[in-house]
């Protein structure tokens, strides 16, 4: 099954977004314990697409205030969430009941993410030292590294590496486990969104336009291009299709073996935000409307403009998408032809991207709370 925003297309894996955080679907689940908590199961359900639909209409069971405003991604494994504040404040609750089970606040981190992975959840800073920092479920340090202020995120294949790009255009592999700086690869540009995977290929992009596809295993260049600035979001993978977009509502595709360009369109509205892709289909968000475009051609298949920017990216739930406006509203639209299915109006901004798991929405509003949503009684 092909998945957003941060796809893999290798066997046994379920790739995901948002923005550099990986699970794995077909590995044998691992065990780890939160405080307080039963043993959980990592069992790949936490990714940003799901393959069920919600039942709507939905209401909310519960809301959680932060001391800021959430991040622009909210993490889970199995019922537990995992919610950064812009503050630098790390928040742990149980999806089910919106309960805190423990909560971190780190001195002088604006900017703070959070990607779990296995029994250790990864911390990146756009700003501050360290930049880099290894967590138990637990909450203790296991290790810290400055590696310069990271770009929006991490990519977490299974295996024993994870991979970041620097906003002073680094692009690194590091040891999971002690942190151990495998390789760096310098660029030369500031470095933007995430980095994602194409099979064995790591894909960093910059503001400035380029694109490199590096060797996962030792950072050499396998190839680069130079599209046109600014490139604010992380690409989209969708089988051997690299789909990039900028701020000025430029979408190129191209092939991940050599860059070659397949297609290219232009948007109405700028791209601040990933995309999406499912079924040999682009979900994109923009300035001024949302898109479905064919992964072959780019041909659009249809476009929604309701009015106002788009504030996170679109999240799947089987034939469903869901999406964040910068006019307070939470949109799930019908995945085929974008026909509105169901809205609500949040208290603030929606920045961060939504979370469809187990048969909820958790979305995060600008009024510093996370809300969790169900089907309506």
């Amino acid at each position: 099954m092909k998945l957003p925003i941060l796809a893999l297309n290798r066997p046994g894996w379920l790739g995901l977004i948002i923005l550099g955080f990986m699970i794995p679907a077909c590995r044998k689940p691992v065990l780890w314990r939160v405080p307080g908590h039963p043993v959980l199961k990592r069992s790949g359900e936490a990714c940003i697409a799901q393959p069920e639909s919600l039942s709507l209409p939905l209401h909310v069971k519960w809301k959680i205030k932060l001391a800021s405003a959430p991040a622009s991604m909210i993490s889970a494994v199995d019922s537990v969430l995992f919610i950064a504040a812009k503050n630098g404040q790390l928040t742990v609750i149980d999806m089910n009941t919106g309960k805190k089970i423990w909560q971190k606040q780190f001195k002088r981190k604006p900017g703070l993410m959070c990607f779990p992975d296995d029994s250790l959840l990864f911390l990146t800073w756009p700003a501050g030292r360290p930049s880099l920092t290894a967590m138990t479920v637990r909450g203790d340090v296991k290790w810290s590294k400055d590696v310069g202020p990271v770009s929006m995120g991490l990519a977490l294949p299974a295996g024993r590496l994870l991979f970041a790009g620097t906003e002073s255009g680094m692009a690194l592999a590091a040891e999971k486990r002690s942190g151990e700086i495998i390789w760096e690869k310098r660029l030369g540009h500031r470095l933007t969104g995430h980095p994602v995977l194409a099979d064995t290929a790591v894909i960093c992009v910059s503001d400035a336009g380029m694109i490199w596809s590096l060797a996962s295993g030792n950072g050499s260049v396998l190839w680069q291009r130079t599209l046109t600035p600014e490139i604010v979001a992380a690409p989209v993978i969708h089988g051997r299709t690299i789909v990039v977009m900028n701020s000025a509502g430029n979408v190129w595709a191209l092939d991940s073996a050599d860059g070659a360009l397949l297609w290219q369109r232009h948007l109405a509205g700028g791209v601040f935000n990933p995309a999406c892709a499912d079924s040999g289909k682009i979900f994109i968000g923009t300035t001024q409307g949302l898109y479905c475009l064919d992964s072959a051609t780019g041909e659009p298949a249809w476009q929604v403009s309701p009015g106002t920017a788009a504030g996170t990216a679109p999240v799947i739930a089987g034939d469903q998408l869901c999406i964040g406006m910068l006019d307070r509203h939470l949109l799930i639209l019908n995945k085929t032809n974008g026909e509105p299915l169901w809205r609500f109006e949040m208290p603030g901004r929606v920045r961060t991207h939504p979370l469809v798991l187990r048969g909820m929405l958790i979305a995060g509003s600008e009024d510093n709370h996370v809300y969790g949503f169900e089907k309506a009684p």
